[in-house]
């Protein structure tokens, strides 16, 4: 009787979990697009979030925020770049660093960047982000962007608003389908995990 009960807790725990797990990863391909055309105002400025570096390059997932993010803002040439992104251990230089040379390869001068080179993770991409610009504009109020891959969009947009940043609107980064399925399988954990971590 006790194993029966036992096997039995098992299986719904593991159905639980499936279901979830199927829950999330329909959420984040939901909300995996651009959304700034909803938007009621152009943003002031254009977070980019930091990813892996390869030496002094971009990795891949990175390269596609840079691709993304330097084509929205030839299209804006009022918003202004926060290129994101702290020094790894790994890593020669900062992710920020990378982006703003990157973004200046394509095109974008280096006045319209601005730098926050002390974040590791996405939570701080935002909170660095943030009290940045919160110090830069003072009482002036101002709207966001941010670019990321597109399987990273909801767990950050879920971060932007809880640091603050009160409408913050997605400039997505469609990624290869080689980035896409193994990250997309990581991010449906990551994200289960930022439920009871930041709330």
């Amino acid at each position: 009787m006790k194993k029966r009960i036992c096997k039995t807790t098992v299986a719904l725990v593991l159905l639980i979990g499936i279901l979830v797990c199927f829950w999330i990863g329909g959420t984040i391909l939901k909300y995996a697009d651009s959304d700034t055309a909803a938007f009621d105002r152009p943003p002031d400025y254009l977070v980019i979030l930091g990813c892996r570096l390869e030496g002094e390059e971009p990795g891949a997932c990175l390269e596609e925020r840079v691709k993304a993010a330097a084509k929205y803002l030839k299209a804006h040439p009022w918003c202004m770049a926060v290129a994101s992104g702290g020094q790894g251990a790994d890593e020669v230089i900062s992710e920020a660093e990378a982006i703003s040379r990157a973004l200046q390869k394509r095109g974008i001068p280096e006045r319209r960047i601005l730098k926050e080179e002390n974040s590791t993770s996405t939570y701080e991409n935002f909170l660095f982000a943030k009290q940045l610009l919160d110090e830069r504009k003072g009482e002036t109020p101002y709207h966001i962007a941010f670019v990321t891959n597109d399987f990273h969009i909801y767990r950050s947009r879920r971060m932007a608003e809880y640091v603050g940043f009160e409408t913050p609107v997605a400039v997505s980064a469609k990624s290869s389908a080689m980035n896409f399925y193994p990250n997309f399988l990581r991010e449906i954990f990551a994200v289960a995990v930022s439920f009871f971590r930041y709330r």
